[in-house]
């Protein structure tokens, strides 16, 4: 075989690889048009995508650390990245005490940002004590006995 150096020479896919590209290429351009068309649908269909960004917008803009602050207003516990709670002290049911996850602080009402904003929650809101510095140490309970009496069975 004579060929010039300028020449390009193709070597083509073998009959039975051309088939399989072209079964799995076609595919998977189905499954990207499928995407799409699912994604536009569902954006249409729950209305809980557009609050998505705003939330995730207040999540971020906040401090980027996990705490409980405890005022003389009530509780702002910040779960960074995830949620945040505010509530007042009249709104503070009780503390459960438990076994497996440590003891929480169960709610009756709260304003909630971050992922619980476009969630449905079928439980009263939580904040779990153990996972805080203070509580096993007595400062935290220290300040709830003192702002929220009824939680030890004392009277206000």
């Amino acid at each position: 075989m004579n060929r010039d150096q300028d020449e390009a020479y193709l070597y083509p896919v073998k009959k039975h690889w051309q088939y399989v590209n072209r079964i799995l290429g076609f595919w998977s351009w189905c499954m990207v048009l499928a995407s799409i068309v699912c994604s536009l649908f569902l954006l249409l269909i729950f209305p809980w995508w557009r609050k998505a960004i705003p939330a995730f917008r207040r999540m971020m803009a906040g401090d980027r650390r996990s705490y409980l602050r405890v005022s003389e207003k009530g509780l702002q516990y910040r779960n960074w990245p995830f949620l945040e709670i505010r509530c007042k002290w009249e709104d503070v049911k009780c503390i459960n005490r438990g076994r497996w996850l440590g003891d929480a602080l169960y709610l009756q009402r709260a304003e909630q940002v971050g992922f619980p904003e476009f969630t449905f929650n079928l439980t009263a809101p939580q904040i779990h004590l153990s996972s805080l510095v203070g509580w096993s140490e007595g400062g935290l309970s220290e300040d709830l006995r003192r702002h929220a009496p009824q939680l030890f069975g004392e009277p206000s």
